[in-house]
């Protein structure tokens, strides 16, 4: 009888699997997009960025070697000692650290300076023009009423209050 070769039988050992495809590995972007406030950053792999948001990612590939990813701006070193003694502080804080503020989103660009104008849509949805601190007018975003930002509610009660001012 003629043998089966290794591998047809079901006899097969750990060495005969076959090895999983080594390339380069999948690159994530942290993506603040345009419209939206940097609350809304999110990350997205490279192969998202190329099929849905093509001219965006090709303009970046123009500014950035892609090889070498662009150095993060911590800020001097007195600032360091600061956020080691807060982050024993504020547990909150150590959660923005974690999903901001070590990407370069500055705190500041995550605090309300105040709300220029309100509108309803067709779903009966309030939504709110929101400037936010240290940025620009044109960086203003539309938020939802209900969103979930540190003192957002007082913000929303002094422009209500500023508005029924005869």
């Amino acid at each position: 009888l003629p043998r089966t070769p290794p591998g047809l039988a079901g006899d097969t050992t750990d060495a005969e699997q076959p090895k999983a495809l080594k390339g380069r590995p999948e690159r994530e972007f942290f993506v603040k997009w345009v419209g939206l406030s940097y609350w809304h950053c999110s990350w997205a792999t490279e192969l998202q960025l190329e099929l849905y948001h093509t001219v965006m990612f090709r303009n970046f590939q123009r500014k950035n070697d892609m090889d070498e990813p662009p150095p993060f701006d911590y800020g001097s070193g007195d600032d360091e000692e600061k956020s080691e003694k807060r982050k024993n502080k504020d547990p909150q804080f150590v959660l923005m650290e974690q999903r901001y503020y070590r990407y370069g989103i500055k705190p500041e660009w995550l605090i309300v300076h105040r709300i220029i104008n309100h509108s309803l849509d067709k779903k009966g949805d309030l939504h709110y023009l929101i400037k936010w601190r240290d940025l620009a007018y044109d960086q203003a975003t539309w938020e939802f009423e209900d969103f979930d930002i540190p003192d957002y509610d007082t913000v929303k009660e002094m422009y209500w209050n500023h508005r029924s001012v005869p």
